[in-house]
Order: structure tokens, then C-alpha cells, then sequence
């Protein structure tokens, strides 16, 4: 059930990067917590926090952050935030001009999921193919939790399914995705079984 693995989520938060000075972190952190419960609230049970790393014939592998039940499939699922700003990173005073751009908002959230597919030789793919081996996962999902709020503001669910079923097509080895945006809004790509 939701509450229990939020207990589980907080003290890892706590240890991790609140302890440096990265404002952005914060997000990272409350990613899961935030997930959880959308996962929980999209009828997903017996959720599960996983650690860092799966041993496996004496190595350690990365896995995947949770895994889930969802009408009788297991799922491992990925967390990963996207920030949008950060490609090209902002610097303080000058202007980023992206409003004269048409639908920058859509290509800027393909163009950063993209890139934390392909980021770390795509250590994503790697975590959820060892988590679906591990485990015996029936399917695989990574969550994109869009957490700016003049994106979040713009993308709607037709532009959520747009950019998504771009990404399916570049990565088919991910089975589902989701999104999850600043106000809480919940995308599915495919359906859910």
C-alpha cells in the first residue's frame, strides 16, 4: 500500500541529497514519493521500493527504482525526472528566448526524456532489462515526472501521447510509459493492461 513505501522513500531522501546544496535535487527526491501515490491512485499494488543495485552472479547491477502490480502483471518501473531548463543549462540574467519558438514546450520535453534515456551509455535501459531478468517482470515502465511549471502549464494530453509515442518508437524495448506533470496530471503510453 502507498503509505508504507512513503516511509520507506523519506529517510533515503533525508540521506541523500538534501545533506549538499543543489536546489534542484529536492525535486529528485520527492519524484518517488510523488509517483508512488499517482502509481497507487492509477490502481497499482503491493508497490515496492528497490535498491540501487540488483546482485546478480557476484556483480552488482543497476535495477530500476520500483516495482508494481497492475492487473496481474508485475512491472519494474524507472523514475526520472525531467528538467527542461537544464538544456541549455540557464544562466542568471540572460533570456532563454524559447517564446518565439513554436511548440517548444512538446520538443523540450522529447528532446531532455531523450536525453535521460541515452544519458550514463543508457543506464535507464540497462536498470529496467536487469529488473525485468531479476525479477521476472512482465513489463517494464519509465515514469517521466515533468516537474516545471510553464511546460506542465502548456503540454496537454494530446501533446503528453504526441511526444510519447515518439520516444516508444525510438526505444521499443520499454514497454510502457508514464508521465507525470507540476499539477499532478497522469499520462499513460500505451494503455495500462
Amino acid at each position: 500500500m502507498a503509505p508504507r513505501i512513503l516511509q520507506q522513500l523519506t529517510p533515503r531522501a533525508t540521506r541523500s541529497g538534501l545533506i549538499r546544496y543543489d536546489p534542484e535535487k529536492i525535486h529528485d527526491l520527492l519524484a518517488e514519493p510523488l509517483i508512488v501515490v499517482a502509481l497507487h491512485e492509477n490502481g497499482f499494488i503491493g508497490i515496492e521500493k528497490l535498491g540501487r543495485f540488483i546482485k546478480s552472479n557476484g556483480k552488482r547491477i543497476p535495477s530500476a527504482d520500483l516495482l508494481a502490480k497492475k492487473g496481474g502483471k508485475l512491472l519494474g518501473i524507472e523514475v526520472k525526472t525531467i528538467r527542461m531548463e537544464n538544456n541549455p543549462k540557464p544562466v542568471p540574467g540572460k533570456v532563454m528566448g524559447n517564446s518565439h519558438i513554436p511548440y517548444w514546450w512538446g520538443n523540450m520535453f522529447l528532446n531532455n526524456a531523450i536525453i535521460k534515456i541515452e544519458d550514463k551509455k543508457q543506464r535507464v535501459l540497462k536498470q529496467l532489462k536487469n529488473t525485468r531478468e531479476h525479477f521476472n517482470c512482465d513489463l517494464t515502465m519509465l515514469v517521466l515526472y515533468n516537474r516545471r511549471l510553464g511546460p506542465s502549464t502548456l503540454m496537454q494530453q494530446d501533446s503528453y501521447l504526441r511526444e510519447l509515442r515518439t520516444i516508444k518508437s525510438k526505444y521499443n524495448e520499454i514497454d510502457l510509459f508514464m508521465v507525470r506533470d507540476y499539477f499532478g496530471y497522469v499520462v499513460f503510453y500505451p494503455s495500462l493492461p
